[in-house]
C-alpha cells in the first residue's frame, strides 16, 4: 500500500533537483578555427552525468569539464556558456558567458605535406581539392587527405 506521502511508482518522485551552474568558465586557447575551454566542476545530488556548451545556435555535449570546440570562422568572437546535466535530465543554470575571438586565419590552405603537425582546424590542398583537419596528427606517407576521412574533410 502506498501511503500519504505519493512515493509509490507513477507518484513522480524521481530526481528532480537541477545541478548547480559550472563556475569559472575560461578560455584555455584560441587558434583561427577552435576556442579550447576549461571550467570548475558542477554538483548535483546524485550525479552530474555530462555538460552542454552553447555557442550561437551551436553545442556541444562533453563528459569532462574542458571542450576543444572546432570548425570555427578565424577572426570571429563567440559567446560561450555551459550547463551540466544531471542522469535524470536536469540542467543547471548557465556558466558565466565568456566571449573569445578566433585568431586571424592565414591567406588561404597551405599545400598538404608529410611530417607535418597538423592542428584540428588547419586547411590544406592536395589534389586540387581542399581538406580541413578534423584531429592533431602528424602526416605520414598514406596518410593523404582523400585516403583518412577521419583526419580530413574534404571542403
Amino acid at each position: 500500500m502506498i501511503g500519504p506521502c505519493g512515493d509509490g511508482p507513477g507518484s513522480g518522485g524521481g530526481d528532480t533537483v537541477a545541478p548547480s551552474a559550472p563556475s569559472g568558465l575560461v578560455s584555455t586557447a584560441a587558434t583561427s578555427s577552435s576556442i579550447s575551454l576549461s571550467w570548475g566542476a558542477s554538483t548535483d545530488n546524485v550525479g552530474v552525468t555530462g555538460y552542454i556548451v552553447y555557442y550561437g545556435a551551436s553545442s556541444v555535449n562533453v563528459t569532462g569539464t574542458t571542450a576543444a570546440i572546432s570548425g570555427l570562422s578565424p577572426n570571429t568572437s563567440y559567446t560561450f556558456t555551459v550547463k551540466a546535466r544531471d542522469a535524470a535530465g536536469n540542467l543547471s543554470a548557465a556558466s558565466n558567458a565568456l566571449q573569445v575571438s578566433t585568431t586571424e586565419g592565414t591567406a588561404g590552405p597551405t599545400s598538404w605535406v608529410t611530417q607535418k603537425s597538423y592542428v584540428a582546424g588547419d586547411t590544406v590542398t592536395y589534389a586540387g581539392k581542399t581538406y580541413l583537419c578534423l584531429q592533431p596528427h602528424t602526416s605520414l606517407t598514406g596518410w593523404e587527405p582523400p585516403n583518412v576521412p577521419a583526419l580530413w574533410r574534404l571542403q
